[in-house]
């Protein structure tokens, strides 16, 4: 892979980043951000194109390029779809197709249409304008994106499904690995399609299919060029996702890899290492203690510590989705899975644990599919924030603690999945819901603010710095190194 490096020289790239890209039949890229179009040619040249951020009051959805090298976009706030025309000015094609989003092109000059949010896709006569329902149930939940394989059919990759129908409307199976997939009942290849980007077919009629997570796969055809091959799935990029972040005592990092079932380390001289390949391409939560040793919380509902041969030795059967190292050195674990009451546990020798908490002032910390998240409060205890009811928690060693804050008060209406970290060096705790793109920070004594706005979307681990001067955070493919501010 190579970084085309756009984002260095072209403003509309680095601050909206690209969205969709097209080639047409002179092979030069166009690149969509939310506001622009952009033209890239094979001299490595870029233009953007005119006409295009008059035409909307919304952003992009989506560009597609049509045989004759028409180029249309979608506008998703304006729920239209419009033709480029080069001489500087767009016309709109239809209208009234809400959260107008992902474009594909059939071979027949069929424009297929997925908007967010709809479950369906449509086909758009860019003659007229017309559009009608092509197939429904196909995306399940947003978003849902489009290709066209050398056969004429449609491939719509939704989240996690993946379809194919021919240019009639009809449902066709395919086989990959010897296995059968795309019948309504169960349509996922495996885990790697996950959450869903991009699609598209090479000219041996290979599918390459992208994973919001990073991962890019191939299912590459048995007998290429021959109509509904069967297809060998081939992992091209595996892809990186930290889903739990620690600091060593050293000031490294230690990230879990969801994509490649990874322990990582990030030495403060820029090293990385590979700890451990524990298998396991699910969430998987890590602590660090003072002597360096590394803990683990598996998906399979076990606790395991990391020696120094390389081996994972049992430590605990606890089913956890955070752990961490308090102040006294005990291990803490937030357990309890889905559906299941959430506790805190106190973890001190193999097998040796106890329950220290399963309510706090009175309030229970929940029970159903949001969590419960776990950060030490200095050297004196735990916080505990509770997805479901949005309350933060302060507790001792011993589980006696108080409630010192909602982020309700903040304006936060419903729970939802979010992470926490505290400072070791103040003892103010940052919080990310999911939804608003929003860092909240609340102090210890419950004082709270909106800390930061806007800045990072999907974020899934953070810590903070042993010196308070930098928040680490996790989000799809990359680790921010985020300075701490007053």
């Amino acid at each position: 892979m190579e970084d085309l490096g756009l984002w260095r020289t072209v403003d509309a790239i680095r601050s909206e980043g690209p969205r969709g890209i097209a080639f047409d039949s002179k092979g030069r890229l166009h690149i969509s951000t939310n506001r622009h179009i952009l033209r890239r040619d094979k001299d490595g040249s870029i233009e953007e194109l005119p006409g295009i951020r008059e035409s909307l009051r919304g952003n992009i959805g989506n560009i597609a390029i049509s045989a004759s090298d028409e180029l249309y976009y979608t506008g998703r706030g304006d729920n239209v779809l419009l033709r480029w025309d080069p001489n500087g000015s767009s016309e709109v094609i239809a209208s009234g197709i809400t959260d107008a989003e992902n474009m594909a092109f059939g071979l027949d000059g069929t424009l297929y249409l997925a908007p967010m949010n709809a479950d369906k896709v449509l086909t758009v006569d860019v003659s007229g304008g017309a559009t009608s329902v092509f197939a429904t149930g196909c995306c399940n939940i947003n978003p849902c994106f489009l290709a066209v394989d050398p056969d004429g059919d449609l491939w719509v990759r939704g989240l996690p499904p993946l379809h194919q129908f021919s240019p009639d409307g009809a449902e066709k199976p395919f086989v990959v690995d010897g296995e059968l997939y795309g019948e309504r009942g169960d349509p996922r290849i495996d885990h790697y399609l996950r959450t869903a980007a991009g699609i598209a077919f090479d000219d041996e009629g290979g599918a390459w299919i992208a994973s919001y997570r990073g991962t890019l796969i191939r299912l590459v055809p048995l007998q290429p060029g021959q109509p509904d091959p069967e297809f060998h799935m081939e992992v091209v990029f595996p892809g990186f996702a930290a889903m739990d972040l620690a600091e060593g005592p050293d000031g490294a990092i230690y990230a879990t890899d969801e994509c490649s079932g990874r322990v990582l380390r990030f030495g403060p001289d820029g090293s990385v290492d590979t700890l451990v390949e524990h298998g396991f391409q699910d969430e998987v939560a890590v602590a660090v203690d003072r002597q360096s040793r590394v803990y683990l919380a598996l998906p399979s509902g076990e606790i395991v510590r990391l020696e120094a041969d390389g081996g994972l030795s049992h430590y605990a059967s606890l089913y956890a989705k955070r752990i961490v190292l308090g102040g006294d050195g005990a291990l803490y674990a937030a357990v309890g899975r889905d559906n299941e009451p959430r506790s805190i546990v106190r973890i001190t020798d193999v097998d040796t644990f106890a329950t220290i908490a399963t309510e706090i002032a009175g309030i229970s910390l929940d029970t159903g599919r949001w969590r419960a998240h776990i950060s030490p409060a200095l050297d004196t205890g735990l916080y505990v924030w509770t997805e479901a009811g949005l309350h933060l928690f302060v507790i001792d060693f011993a589980g006696q603690g108080r409630h010192i804050a909602s982020l309700r008060s903040l304006g936060r209406d419903s729970g939802g999945p979010g992470i926490m970290a505290a400072s070791p060096a103040t003892g103010d705790v940052y919080l990310w819901p999911d939804g608003p793109m929003t860092l909240f920070k609340v102090d210890p004594e419950g004082r709270s603010q909106r800390y930061a706005k806007g800045i990072y979307g999907d974020a899934s681990a953070m810590v903070v710095s042993r010196d308070g001067k930098w928040l680490y955070l996790a989000e799809n493919g990359i680790i921010h190194r985020i300075p701490l501010v007053e």
